[in-house]
């Protein structure tokens, strides 16, 4: 769980983030006796992330010409693109998925930060 479940780079920013969201998973599946349900619902999440950081990196590192362009020409105006736009902002903010509801919806936990 947590960090040590995914490595990868930290283009794109969602280390810690998904750090966090695994182990509020797994403190809502530990309250609920459910702690068998945590890899079918983390690994998804995590695997996606993890093929998406290192697509970032490769496009990020290479040096061949088209991987340049795509940086400088194609990405900029991607970006101005609204749709895409708020694809990219919801994909590294980590609000491209939504957390699984484990526990009673409305109940407080004791675990919650």
């Amino acid at each position: 769980a947590g960090d040590a479940a995914h490595i990868h780079s930290p283009v794109g920013a969602r280390g810690m983030n998904l750090g966090l969201e695994d182990a509020w998973v797994f403190a809502q599946l530990c309250q609920t006796n459910r702690l068998a349900d945590y890899n079918d619902l983390r690994r998804p999440v995590d695997e996606r992330v993890v093929q998406q950081v290192a697509l970032l990196s490769k496009v990020a590192a290479a040096e061949a010409p088209l991987y340049g362009f795509l940086r400088r020409f194609v990405l900029p105006m991607a970006v101005k693109v609204p749709l895409i736009r708020a694809r990219m902002l919801a994909t590294v903010t980590g609000l491209d998925h939504a957390l699984p509801s484990v526990a009673m919806a409305g109940a407080k936990s004791e675990l919650a930060l």
